[in-house]
């Protein structure tokens, strides 16, 4: 769906270049409740910086009342972080302080005038086509909730303060005003929202983010996201002694991956800064182009990833350290190993890697006689498994390669020699990558550097004086975390798969032309008005999610799942996940990225990946009814239609 290309974005990022390491990693700042125990969360569209880059960029973004006076040296492009605890209810009233504007595409397609008050004739374009950019929601991606009211609620809209009903009409005719089974509700300038945690809930990192259809891959590509941590200190990975001792000694970092995708404005039509976040950077002059957008259509988009609101940013350790990093991959479209790896001239091994929790589940697993009692530890992704190991192996690419959506709490362990890593992401201009093809220190450019838009951060170890822990916790106490209870061992798992998945893309005639095809579910376009598949409480379900085309990244909303199968290769154990890469089906020719990344078929050359594979999962519904979504992660296909109406029923 997204048309612009890449090309030349070095030169957005010349401050970056050169080798020399930046400042240290900052978390984002804590929310912090006022004095009736809520928590104030704004969005703005405001100027940023994204340090070490100097130039100002327009970008709509996440404040809170609540983390400190908002100057020019806390402000980062990152939502403040959200801890909560199970069976704590969290109070957040979100107010809309952006500003609508018809020409970005804030409303409904219309037939011949944006502002018209009478939308188009019925049809599936509404909601393919990208729109609704300064409308917002606010999902908490991960959380098992109920999907109903004023909790995680994806069918409401809240538009800016000051909206008239003019505004409404046209922001939310389409939604509102037919006899549908879920309406979608939408408010002016600010909501409240209320999300009860149930006393038993897995205690790891989740996230939370605008899930406005139409407008995801916009608000994501804005910096409009952030950490929501779930901790336990009783039966979560809080309650760990080592990362007790990590968390006591500054040895936490969160690391929120980015998509950030400014380009340069166009100084003849908009009265912007010289970068900005705009339609055109998320979407493409064509798509943008029809809904007025006037942004400049051949200026390259940063493809070069950030943390934090921060580029090329440093995390200092001391030889031996071990840290708690909690990872979250925010970005649009960006598969990213993490894999540190070795800087040239350093010659001690790179720090270890040892995998916690999954998309904020403890990872339990049974101990191989004779093993270190020590959590999964990941290594480079395997691209041959057809060897005994392959269980254990695509396990590891499971947990290494982090899809959009997915997240990772790890305990990092420095070596005991001084050294300099980095973690780099595949060149985003030169998709796809094979698996052999990850994890290895990019190539020097001419000028003997390394290439500015791979490197994601840097890691510095070196001594110091001030205490750090050096302990890591071990497999048995992962073992004793509390986690949902298991569902793939249950004598109810159907024999064969009882829910059917294919991502794929169909033609113009379900979309405006200028998309060329709509991005589609079992064939289907979204249709908010339509309940595309139910489910029933208390049901185990046999999950087969394939693609079509391309790369994909299944999400469901409420009620995560235990994979168990990827191609003819079954886990060693399973691994609960919420969000999961859907590997490509066309081999390097057709794949975003990368090409036969998680499993070699029989006979297939390397790189390739045959039909694709299909990825098997069992899941079961519980506790709450209502309307909520399964989608795309690969969020410009899920404003293109790649999402399904999910209704879950006793």
């Amino acid at each position: 769906m997204r048309t612009v290309l890449k090309a030349g974005v070095a030169a957005l990022c010349l401050a970056m270049a050169g080798p020399v390491m930046a400042a240290e990693l900052v978390n984002p700042p804590d929310m912090r409740r006022n004095a009736a125990g809520q928590y104030d969360l704004e969005a703005v569209t405001a100027e940023y910086r994204l340090p070490p880059f100097t130039q100002r960029i327009t970008s709509r973004s996440f404040i809170s009342k609540g983390t400190g006076k908002w100057d020019e040296t806390r402000k980062l492009l990152v939502g403040p972080t959200l801890r909560a605890s199970p069976g704590e209810t969290v109070r957040i009233r979100m107010t809309n302080r952006m500003k609508a504007s018809a020409g970005d595409g804030d409303y409904y397609p219309f037939s011949n005038s944006h502002d018209s008050d009478k939308p188009a004739p019925d049809s599936t374009n509404v909601d393919t086509l990208p729109h609704g950019f300064d409308i917002l929601n606010l999902h908490t991606h991960g959380l098992h909730v109920t999907p109903l009211g004023n909790s995680d609620n994806v069918l409401l809209n809240i538009l800016p303060e000051g909206a008239t009903a003019a505004d409404l009409r046209k922001a939310c005719h389409s939604e509102t005003d037919k006899n549908v089974a879920h309406r979608h509700v939408c408010v002016e300038g600010a909501f409240d929202y209320e999300y009860k945690i149930p006393e038993q809930h897995p205690a790891g990192t989740f996230w939370y983010h605008p899930h406005k259809h139409g407008a995801v891959a916009m608000h994501l590509g804005s910096g409009m996201a952030g950490a929501l941590i779930i901790e336990d200190k009783k039966n979560g990975i809080d309650s760990l002694e080592a990362v007790k001792q990590a968390k006591a000694l500054n040895g936490e970092r969160v690391l929120v991956f980015q998509q950030i995708e400014f380009t340069r404005s166009n100084p003849l039509t908009d009265p912007e800064p010289l970068y900005a976040v705009n339609c055109q950077a998320a979407y493409g002059p064509q798509v943008c182009g029809q809904l007025g957008n006037k942004s400049l259509e051949n200026s390259a988009v940063n493809a070069k990833l950030s943390v934090n609101g921060q580029m090329d940013a440093t995390i200092t350790m001391a030889p031996g350290e071990a840290m708690l990093w909690r990872v979250i991959n925010t970005t649009i479209r960006n598969n990213l190993p993490l894999c540190v790896l070795p800087l040239p001239g350093t010659g001690a091994p790179a720090p270890a890697l040892y995998a916690l929790a999954a998309d904020g589940v403890p990872i339990k697993r049974p101990l191989p006689a004779g093993a270190q009692d020590l959590p999964f530890r990941l290594g480079a992704p395997v691209y041959d498994l057809t060897t005994p190991t392959a269980g254990t192996d695509v396990i590891n690419n499971e947990l290494s390669i982090m899809a959009p959506g997915q997240r990772l709490d790890v305990m990092v362990q420095a070596p005991e020699a001084e050294g300099r890593y980095a973690l780099f992401q595949p060149n985003p201009n030169n998709a796809p990558t094979a698996t052999t093809g990850l994890c290895q220190v990019p190539q020097l450019d001419s000028n003997n550097r390394l290439p500015s838009d791979q490197v994601v951060l840097y890691i510095d170890v070196k001594k110091h004086k001030r205490k750090v822990n050096t302990a890591l916790p071990t497999q048995t106490q992962l073992n004793a975390l509390y986690t949902p209870d298991d569902v793939a061992s249950r004598t109810d798992v159907p024999v064969g798969p009882t829910q059917g998945v294919v991502f794929g893309f169909t033609n113009y005639e379900f979309a405006p032309t200028a998309i060329q095809g709509a991005s589609v579910v079992n064939g289907r376009p979204f249709n908010l008005e339509r309940v595309q598949r139910r489910l029933k409480l208390e049901q185990t379900d046999l999950w087969a999610v394939q693609s079509a085309s391309d790369t994909h990244i299944f999400h469901i909303h409420i009620n995560s799942f235990q994979i168990t199968q990827r191609g003819s290769v079954k886990y060693d154990f399973p691994i609960w996940r919420d969000t999961a890469l859907i590997n490509c089906a066309t081999g390097p020719g057709g794949c975003t990225f990368p090409a036969g990344n998680t499993i070699q078929q029989s006979g297939v050359a390397a790189g390739g990946s045959g039909n694709g594979e299909v990825l098997q999962f069992v899941s079961r519904a519980l506790d709450f009814t209502g309307p909520m979504v399964m989608h795309c992660h690969n969020v410009n296909h899920e404003d293109n239609g790649m999402m399904e109406l999910i209704e879950l029923v006793k």
